[in-house]
């Protein structure tokens, strides 16, 4: 009886710490915030699945932006600072990135063998060594000679469109799904240098690729922050993948331009384990599967969508590319197709793979609100939430921001130069953390682009909607329904 009235104690006040905790934290901060439920916090609508957190943030950011330099949200249990100028998302990623140098994300590494060893969740000289690491691999040079690889894999996803609107009367495919399928072809073969059969109905890694980020998304956006992030079933599954290849590739003495020889390579130096070449690789496939997909998908979406800006988006490509569609492009000719770079950039604006960034002070610092002399006090152990996807729709920074509008990225505007200067335009973070895979996933996405756009004529079919392409709730990086569907015309030669 004593032991039961004890744990009522102790349960009734720790209940009574966190819930003054919550309602006091921001004010004893001073930090101006709405009023939040005792349970869900700001983020009650999130936090029930009826929509993304982003619009949850989104909805406090434009409250408070021109009234104040920070707001406080809470998600659930947990308190954050978002900044609302852009000065501060600037001091805060690049200019005082030693304040601010890891994100909240932290995992404990003998239960998460390989995803505790990506960059991503790593902190302080853990992640500078690994990203020190594993960023060679991701070089200009090494990028243009992995890039025959990403190549056969565009030509193989022009085919299977070809044939999938030849089975089709309606010749509407599932842009989600077959941007998926792609990605996963072209990622696994520059990273384990083996075709992944996206194509087919039963494909392993497209099987074990999607379930690891629906396990990434459901322990990130939990009620509850859980110790469990991927199951031992993923992580077994992508060990014996990268064990397998590597033995192949030693056994059959084979030399591909791939971030396979690369890993081969770091582990013959390093005399790393099975278990880091395995995380090196996931390091990679993550980089170039899922976050490419999103891209890909919402940029065919975008540019069915405008009839205008597809028409000058192909004559640029036909320019440079010339009528031919059997002769491939090289990579330098894609490198220089400006307008498509606008397009691929206005694409990331408004549908931000990752659609915040969240940072940990790890000592007091006063940084600028403004042009003027005000400063802001962060303190140690304060985590602030960068919301991206807001700051890409502001229209203190864009005009008509929830336009698709690639010219606002033209030259004689300063071109995307000038709005990642101001540090308003982060699909990919900034900073010394910025996304390892930016370059990687960049090249997948252009070349699948000016591919689709040589070979068909797309328009978006009447069944998708603008709230299709919202992000989807309970999702850790941006995830659009499963319903746009395009229609694919093919171009005759």
């Amino acid at each position: 009886m004593i032991l039961i009235i004890l744990i009522f104690v102790v349960l009734s006040v720790t209940l009574a710490f966190l819930i003054y905790r919550r309602v006091a934290y921001f004010d004893l901060l001073h930090v101006t915030h709405e009023k939040f439920d005792i349970f869900y916090g700001n983020s009650k609508n999130s936090s029930l699945g009826k929509w993304s957190v982003c619009y949850d943030v989104d909805r406090i950011y434009q409250k408070f932006k021109n009234q104040f330099p920070i707001a406080g949200f809470m998600r659930n249990f947990t308190p954050y600072i978002i900044p609302l100028k852009h000065e501060m998302f600037k001091q805060i990623l690049i200019t005082n990135f030693k304040n601010f140098r890891n994100s909240d994300f932290a995992l404990d590494v003998k239960r998460h063998s390989i995803i505790t060893l990506n960059p991503f969740w790593l902190r302080n000289e853990s992640w500078k060594i690994k990203r020190s690491e594993l960023s060679p691999a991701l070089s200009s040079n090494r990028l243009k000679a992995m890039y025959p690889l990403m190549d056969d894999s565009v030509k193989e996803f022009s085919d299977y469109i070809t044939n999938e609107i030849e089975k089709s009367s309606s010749m509407s495919l599932n842009a989600r799904e077959i941007s998926l399928r792609y990605s996963c072809n072209s990622i696994a073969s520059t990273t384990y240098g083996i075709n992944a059969h996206a194509y087919e109905k039963s494909s392993d890694v497209l099987h074990y690729g999607r379930k690891i980020w629906q396990e990434i998304s459901k322990s990130t956006i939990s009620f509850f922050n859980s110790d469990q992030v991927i199951s031992n079933e993923v992580n077994q599954f992508f060990i014996k993948l990268t064990n397998q290849v590597i033995q192949n590739r030693r056994y059959n003495n084979q030399q591909r331009n791939d971030l396979l020889s690369f890993i081969i390579s770091l582990k013959d130096k390093k005399n790393a384990s099975n278990i880091e070449s395995a995380a090196a690789a996931m390091t990679f496939f993550l980089n170039g599967f899922e976050t490419s997909s999103v891209a890909l998908c919402y940029a065919l979406y975008e540019i069915s969508k405008n009839v205008r800006i597809q028409e000058k988006l192909r004559q640029e490509i036909t320019e440079f590319c010339g009528d031919d569609k059997d002769q491939r492009v090289p990579i330098d000719t894609l490198s220089n197709l400006k307008y498509l770079d606008q397009v691929f950039y206005e694409t990331l604006r408004l549908h931000p793979p990752l659609f915040y960034i969240t940072r940990v002070c790890n000592d007091d610092v006063e940084l600028m609100t403004d042009d003027s002399d005000e400063k802001q006090l962060i303190l140690k152990g304060t985590t602030v939430w960068i919301p991206i996807y807001s700051i890409h729709r502001d229209s203190d920074y864009y005009r008509n921001p929830d336009e698709f509008l690639p010219e606002r990225f033209d030259e004689e505007c300063g071109g995307v130069k000038a709005f990642r200067d101001k540090c308003v335009l982060l699909p990919f973070g900034d900073g010394s953390r910025i996304c390892l895979g930016m370059k990687l996933g960049t090249l997948q996405v252009k070349a699948a682009i000016v591919e689709v756009l040589r070979n068909f004529e797309i328009s978006c079919d009447d069944s998708t909607s603008d709230e299709d392409a919202k992000i989807k709730p309970n999702q850790f990086v941006n995830s659009p329904n499963e319903k746009i569907f395009i229609k694919f015309k093919k171009i005759k030669l």
